[in-house]
């Protein structure tokens, strides 16, 4: 009776711990995008008044930091699912 349950509080814990790093690495990853966007979006807002023919390379720009986050939305459901552990 008292190993089961303290085996259901060892699972729990275990959950309760892989809920919290996914919720920190999909966060940080969130905020690391954020203001990587921030800073190259008013970069290339000042590109584009200048050279309005850049405005391809101006959203291949933007559009780079969303892979951090799709990163960490990936390492985030690895560690919900235990993968590599």
């Amino acid at each position: 009776m008292i190993l089961e349950i303290l085996q259901a509080t060892v699972t729990d814990n275990v959950i309760v711990a892989r809920a919290i790093g996914a919720a920190i690495a999909l966060g940080l990853g969130a905020i690391g995008t954020g203001l990587a966007q921030a800073f190259i979006g008013s970069g290339a807002t000042g590109m584009l008044a200048e050279r309005p023919d850049q405005m391809g390379s101006a959203i291949i720009l933007i559009a780079i930091p969303e892979t951090i986050l799709v990163l960490s939305f990936v390492i985030s459901i690895m560690i919900l699912l235990g993968i590599g552990a």
